[in-house]
């Protein structure tokens, strides 16, 4: 069962991969990593920096794939984008928190859900610098 949610997540990720670079991102990070938490992707549209969630169901039973986008992962999320930003001295730059859903229905196409500005640091009461 791991193995197959690890599977459908790869999958997912690729699939949103795809998705950003064939509506004009530039994907610079795949699944950074830092202490306090994780993002799968970080790219750039017009100069802005959009640090993306994928979210990836084969079904909605267990709820949309967005809903997985929890308080606490928002946090990591953040945790995650405060570093880069600051790795990267990026303080000037304008960025945003996406989140991509994707779900995978048997024997179809996937079905793809692009929220821009999916939430706001100040909603999860985090500052990024």
């Amino acid at each position: 069962m791991i193995n197959d949610q690890l599977d459908i997540g790869d999958r997912g990720e690729a699939i949103a991969e795809k998705f950003l670079l064939d509506n004009g991102y530039a994907v610079i990070a795949r699944n950074y990593t830092t202490k306090g938490g994780e993002v799968d992707f970080i790219a750039v549209e017009n100069d802005e920096i959009c640090f993306v969630e994928v979210k990836t169901r084969t079904g909605i039973e267990m709820g949309r794939p967005e809903e997985a986008v929890t308080f606490s992962k928002k946090r990591r999320i953040a945790r995650a984008a405060k570093s880069f930003i600051f790795e990267k001295d990026l303080y000037a730059k304008s960025c945003r928190f996406d989140v991509i859903a994707i779900l995978l229905p048997d024997n179809s196409e996937p079905a793809i859900e692009h929220f821009k500005n999916a939430f706001r640091l100040d909603e999860i009461r985090m500052k990024l610098y």
